[in-house]
């Protein structure tokens, strides 16, 4: 199995330019070698098809299937680089030099707050803590340097366009029925440690969660694909009926999710996207934006109240209330640990709940965690406009503003909710960290088409 392929030269384990070639250049009787994109459609397939909580009982919280597949990445990704007989590319790659730092320092936050005074029952958070990174990190850094060639990343996007669209048509199907659903169908051998089968509510309506813990990270988790799944419905070839269907599921799984996370990323990720658009482009999807709201409004009585509440009386709102109170609490404990925090993980939900994962960060890795962590996320961002303005064709140039579109949602989502505390948003956010690593290096290893 070949995960990762020498990008030294050009031409070098350079993929064949399609699948005929690549079925061509494999000698008779031997498959195709598995590469990074293989590989990440078993994470991204595994992290939405079965329920967020579901987990293998003896490994506790890190024992998600998508997570013991995550650390088995990273330790193929390592092993890699142990093993590689031909040198690096010429060129950096910003990425993965930013996921490394950052996978550093939480190793040093981990041995800070081993060595200070804590509780019981905040050792066993920091030890899974820290694993948990590990296993997202290799996630980044898989898709930074395995994906083999522009192809096989388009195959990849589309395969994760088609499961965000699967889990939007549960989410439906749950505000449908009332039903969670998810919950009956656990695998074999997986246990879910507080089993609840209802859904959240919110004022007269149901709030579906997909196969996500909770509705904000379902809502979450959708702003950050959909650029994907929009840009795959406008550049495909030919029928573009499911790709525009999965567009349109998404979207109205994101009103029904009740998230203003979710709508304000949206908003954000449509502006993006726009950039690139022509004026008749812009025009259209407005328009058809306004008509779907104004359809969706009168199908489903109260809908347009209840989203105009959301903004209208945010003020009032005990989720928003929550989160500015604990301003003052914040500051009183990062400045007891004001430079590497108590401890990645450590600081458990009964302490207080923040709603905002910089806080939440900041206080747990403190300053220089803080710093690390935005550095990552604007690497990201850095490298999908600098990709864009490498490659040349259309889908190509649509594709790394779809990425940049991604990350903002994911960075934004970040300031709303503890997103790293979340298996399927943290899960989404490092692949779309890595997906802009790889296509930047892609961009820069070969000449743009």
């Amino acid at each position: 199995m070949a995960l990762l392929r020498p990008a030294s030269r050009p031409d070098a384990g350079r993929a064949p330019a399609s699948a005929a070639e690549r079925r061509a250049a494999t000698p008779p009787g031997q498959r195709e070698p598995i590469d990074a994109a293989a590989v990440l459609t078993v994470y991204f397939t595994l992290m939405l098809a079965i329920p967020a909580q579901a987990t293998f009982a003896p490994l506790g919280s890190v024992g998600a299937p998508a997570n013991v597949v995550a650390l088995g990445v990273f330790v193929w990704w390592v092993w890699h680089h142990l093993h590689r007989s031909e040198p690096e590319a010429r060129f950096a790659q910003p990425v993965r030099r930013a996921a490394l730092a950052l996978l550093l320092l939480m190793l040093v936050v981990y041995r800070h707050a081993m060595v200070q005074p804590l509780m019981s029952d905040e050792v066993m958070p920091a030890d899974s803590g820290l694993i948990r990174f590990v296993a997202v990190m290799g996630i980044v850094l898989a898709a930074t340097d395995g994906i083999a060639s522009k192809e096989r990343l388009h195959v990849l996007v589309n395969r994760i366009t088609i499961g965000a669209g699967a889990v939007a048509v549960v989410a439906l199907v749950q505000v449908a029925t009332g039903q969670l659903w998810v919950d009956r169908l656990i695998p074999p051998g997986l246990t879910i440690a507080n089993p609840d089968g209802s859904l959240i509510a919110r004022g007269a309506f149901l709030r579906p969660s997909g196969t996500s813990v909770h509705p904000i990270e379902f809502g979450a988790v959708l702003s950050m694909l959909l650029p994907l799944a929009i840009t795959q419905a406008r550049t495909t070839e030919g029928r573009r009926f499911w790709p525009w269907f999965r567009v349109v599921v998404m979207l109205l799984a994101v009103l029904m999710s009740f998230s203003r996370t979710a709508l304000i990323c949206t908003a954000v990720v449509l502006v993006t996207l726009s950039v690139l658009w022509s004026t008749r482009a812009r025009w259209v999807a407005a328009a058809v934006g306004l008509v779907g709201l104004a359809g969706a409004a009168v199908a489903v009585p109260g809908l347009a109240g209840t989203i105009r509440g959301l903004f209208a009386g945010a003020a009032n709102d005990p989720s928003v209330l929550s989160r500015t109170a604990g301003y003052d609490y914040a500051w009183e404990m990062f400045l007891q640990n004001p430079w590497f925090g108590r401890g990645y993980g450590t600081f458990i939900p009964r302490y207080y709940i923040f709603d905002n994962g910089y806080l939440q960060f900041t206080m747990e890795t403190g300053a220089v965690g803080l710093a690390f962590l935005i550095a990552l996320l604007v690497t990201g961002m850095v490298c999908a406009v600098r990709t864009r303005r490498l490659v040349t064709a259309r889908r190509d140039r649509e594709l790394a503003q779809a990425l940049l579109a991604g990350l903002l949602a994911g960075t934004m989502s970040i300031g709303f909710f503890d997103l790293f505390a979340f298996p399927q948003s943290a899960g989404c956010l490092v692949l779309m960290l890595g997906l802009s690593g790889g296509f930047y290096r892609l961009a820069r290893r070969r000449p743009a088409v």
